[in-house]
């Protein structure tokens, strides 16, 4: 991600991606999300300041969730410390370690280690500090493959599984049992309006990390004159509730208009919530209309304490949601059609 964000046109809406690593994950991921932010914060100097704020102290609402320079892990506060110097640099462009921290400058870390280690009398000797001259620093000749036994190409030809038109009929049967399950679930929802049966229904997509602070997917019911977008909400949060959940969309420039908007009352932490969007548009205009829409969840957190379960505040939040698709594909209903058919 360090590499791909600052090659995007709106890259810093994954910073927000990172920082959630710092909050839910493990030590070793935690570390890689502090050097990961670091790289952003070089290559791109738009993201500096606020990457700087990140790892020196990381807030979410009113709460605070980590530090990263006193963090207990130490890896994640070593690699915090160690960058923000780097950051902090007078003129980085006129230093070679930000080549070397941030992976820019090629050094085989074993050469080094023993280069080290044979000049250890006479580097912790001098006076002066220590300089090191990368040249100097040899790296071993790569080691060849080893060559492939014929057991490990059985073991391969052995583990390639059914066939493709196999593979096809069991995803299509997966599809059309999830999409009929979620159209059951939408007609018992507390959306007031009839629609008729649906021309299609997609499958559910994901729109935001799995692991993240809140889990959405989305799934889409097309009308004839209709879209319906229900939105499965699942909150990640131990600390606390979020009530009043809904999405707002951006509908300017498009065909489309909301009719309605059901939100979701309230959503504790491992619980998932529903919220439904109603879409009309003129079908004597525009028979299939399609487009990019911009989402956000909108919802009040309700901050629990962790020992007593009561709570302790309320305020209102957003949680940004990528951009929303409407194509042709969701107006058209595939069909599995047996491999005679085109012989």
């Amino acid at each position: 991600m360090a590499n791909e964000i600052p090659l995007l046109e709106k890259g810093e809406t994954y910073i927000r991606f990172i920082c959630n690593r710092l909050i839910l994950e493990g030590e070793r991921v935690r570390a890689s999300a502090v050097t990961a932010l670091a790289k952003l914060a070089h290559r791109k100097k738009e993201f500096r300041n606020t990457i700087r704020n990140i790892l020196m102290k990381y807030y979410l609402g009113t709460q605070a969730l980590g530090r990263c320079l006193v963090e207990y892990a130490d890896e994640v506060r070593d690699r915090a410390a160690l960058y923000l110097h780097v950051l902090n640099l007078e003129d980085p462009q006129k230093s070679t370690v930000p080549a070397l921290a941030f992976g820019e400058a090629a050094v085989d870390v074993t050469a080094l280690e023993n280069y080290l280690n044979s000049n250890k009398a006479q580097l912790m000797n001098g006076e002066k500090p220590i300089q090191i001259d990368l040249a100097l620093v040899k790296s071993e000749a790569p080691k060849a493959p080893a060559a492939k036994r014929p057991e490990d190409e059985e073991e391969i030809k052995a583990g390639a599984g059914e066939s493709p038109a196999a593979a096809g009929k069991a995803q299509a049967a997966v599809a059309s049992k999830e999409a009929a399950d979620y159209l059951e679930a939408f007609k018992k929802s507390s959306i007031p309006e009839n629609f008729g049966e649906p021309i299609y229904v997609s499958p559910k997509a994901t729109l935001t990390d799995s692991s993240g602070e809140y889990e959405v997917n989305i799934v889409k019911y097309m009308f004839a004159g209709y879209i319906v977008l229900q939105f499965e909400v699942r909150n990640a949060l131990a600390d606390q509730v979020i009530k009043d959940v809904g999405v707002t969309l951006q509908l300017k420039g498009t065909p489309l208009q909301l009719v309605n908007g059901i939100k979701a009352a309230s959503i504790a932490q491992g619980q998932v919530g529903y919220v439904y969007s109603v879409l009309t548009f003129d079908a004597n205009e525009v028979a299939f209309p399609t487009g990019t829409l911009k989402a956000k969840l909108e919802f009040n957190v309700v901050e629990i304490d962790p020992t007593s379960k009561a709570e302790q505040g309320t305020y209102p939040d957003e949680y940004a949601l990528p951009d929303l698709a409407i194509s042709a594909k969701d107006y058209v209903k595939g069909k599995q059609m047996d491999h005679k058919q085109f012989t």
